[in-house]
């Protein structure tokens, strides 16, 4: 089991998987077995161990709520009371800019600038126009939930179109270009974060997007078909970082994509600048 594995099994609050491995969060300094009820952490302040001795070297406290030294609590299987856990079917989309740390060193200020811009007058407005939330904003990424399909890839097109209609005229290396990944699944839901094998699925498909495209999965590819004036460049399927399984891949065509289509470009004229 990898550290992927154990996080899904935390985040499914796994009473089966208590004993095998403990969970520590970085920010509080307390050590927990999976099933315990707590709020969860962050991914990324969690660090995972083998046994209880091992998590208290590192030193981390034993959690007062699940007691994770207590083996005969865990060897009886007691259970704990969870919450329920939200879980619904959402469109994903996760942006990225390309390049940016390279924009960062040659200019931070200006990169940062761009950026805060670039959210504020063209793709926040854009994503509340398509009923999408903002999940979070991860450096330079950004997640969003939307509860249609259809509304994420419009508003994942326009996007990318508004944003090379921004950048004509700039040097290519003043340039804020993103590639942007979009994914159908059920996900479970917080106030403050999603999470499941699905919201990592569209950070991975926003990899495989050309740099100004985007990347869909075969879910959304199935739903949005002949629904929406697009093309639609079958890649195959890809093995990803930290995905078990190939995920199938289509990148979509659009006027203003790296990949153009003359029967698109009929559809879909191209916005105003």
């Amino acid at each position: 089991m990898n550290d992927d594995d154990r996080l899904q099994v935390v985040l499914a609050r796994d009473k089966h998987r208590d004993g095998h491995f403990y969970y520590g969060v970085a920010s509080t300094g307390i050590y927990c077995r999976p099933s315990c009820p707590s709020r969860r952490p962050r991914p990324i302040n969690m660090r995972f161990f083998s046994t209880c001795e091992e998590a208290e070297r590192a030193g981390f406290r034993p959690c007062k709520r699940c007691c994770p030294n207590d083996t005969a609590a865990i060897s009886d299987r007691t259970p704990l009371e969870v919450p329920a856990m939200e879980r619904r079917l959402a469109a994903i989309m996760f942006a990225d800019v390309a390049n940016y740390s390279r924009l960062m060193g040659d200019d931070e200020e200006g990169t940062y600038a761009a950026l805060k811009n670039r959210r504020q007058s063209l793709i926040d407005p854009m994503i509340a126009a398509r009923r999408g939330r903002i999940v979070k904003s991860i450096g330079d990424g950004l997640l969003v939930e939307f509860a249609g399909v259809t509304d994420a890839v419009q508003c994942a097109v326009a996007i990318q179109q508004a944003i090379a209609a921004r950048n004509r005229g700039l040097r290519g290396d003043h340039r804020l270009e993103f590639r942007i990944g979009v994914n159908l699944a059920e996900i479970i839901v917080e106030p403050d974060d999603i999470y499941g094998d699905g919201v990592n699925i569209a950070h991975r498909l926003q990899t495989l997007s050309p740099v100004g495209g985007v990347c869909v999965s075969q879910a959304v590819h199935d739903q949005i078909c002949g629904k929406l004036p697009l093309g639609f460049d079958d890649v195959g399927e890809r093995r990803v970082k930290n995905i078990a399984h190939p995920i199938r891949a289509f990148t979509v065509r659009f006027v203003g994509s790296p990949a153009r289509d003359d029967n698109v470009l009929k559809l879909f004229p191209a916005p105003a600048a």
